[in-house]
């Protein structure tokens, strides 16, 4: 039950890696949080049964990387059992002997700043001594224990961003079309009524007909065609 609830709260994933003579060793956390400026300090919690921190902790430089969007498949190597973890990950290393994700948001090189007991986990605070960063890319988020995106809302609030639908149900997809009928209006016609009645403009329907449309799809509701929405089974079979 405390597992599920912990899991109501979203956050990012991370990669720990750093080379030993044997090549990479890294593990997946999630429990990646910023600490302090002065100095430089970030936070892992780490559990006690890891086999993995105990060589990463030996080392004297520790890379950490904030996983984009599109790195699940890497989350899910990274926190495997086997040995062959790095097998279909694209990586590198620093000369200090840091381990980076290639294609993450943030790569922080850190060396191991003090520990302290946390229950059935440790708490690592980590030392910062270099960085690079590209905060235009997209992160990886970890909710509910299924990997998500975000969803970028203008400040006007009329129009979510058409690139990231949120998850929704075919109940969500049957609202659409009971909300369509209730106007007198095809699905199709729903966004630009929407935009007319919200002070929209073109751009704004078309992008809106853009996320509707993926927002469908992505409920397994295959098209929106006159004023019903066409469930997916019914065109693949």
């Amino acid at each position: 039950m405390l597992r599920q609830a912990f899991g109501c709260f979203p956050s990012g994933v991370t990669a720990l890696c750093a080379r030993d003579s044997g090549g990479p060793v890294g593990m997946a956390a999630s429990t990646f949080t910023p600490v302090s400026i002065r100095p430089p300090l970030v936070s892992v919690c780490v559990q006690d049964t890891s086999s993995t921190w105990p060589k990463l902790r030996m080392q004297s430089r520790l890379g950490l990387s904030v996983l984009a969007e599109e790195q699940d498949l890497v989350c899910r190597s990274l926190a495997g059992k086997g040995e062959d973890r790095f097998d279909d990950v694209d990586w590198e290393a620093s000369e200090g002997g840091s381990v980076y994700i290639r294609g993450a948001g943030l790569w922080l090189d850190r060396s191991v700043y003090v520990e302290f007991p946390g229950g059935d986990h440790t708490i690592v605070l980590l030392e910062i001594h270099g960085l690079m960063a590209e905060p235009d890319r997209e992160p990886l988020v970890f909710h509910g224990s299924r990997f998500r995106r975000l969803a970028v809302w203008p400040s006007d609030g009329r129009t979510a961003d058409a690139r990231a639908p949120p998850p929704v149900t075919r109940r969500h997809c049957w609202r659409i079309q009971s909300v369509a009928l209730c106007v007198a209006l095809p699905c199709g016609a729903l966004p630009d009524e929407l935009c007319r009645r919200g002070g929209g403009g073109p751009e704004t329907a078309a992008l809106l007909t853009e996320w509707m449309t993926a927002w469908v799809v992505s409920s397994g509701v295959a098209a929106m065609e006159g004023e019903r929405l066409v469930p997916a089974e019914a065109v693949y079979g």
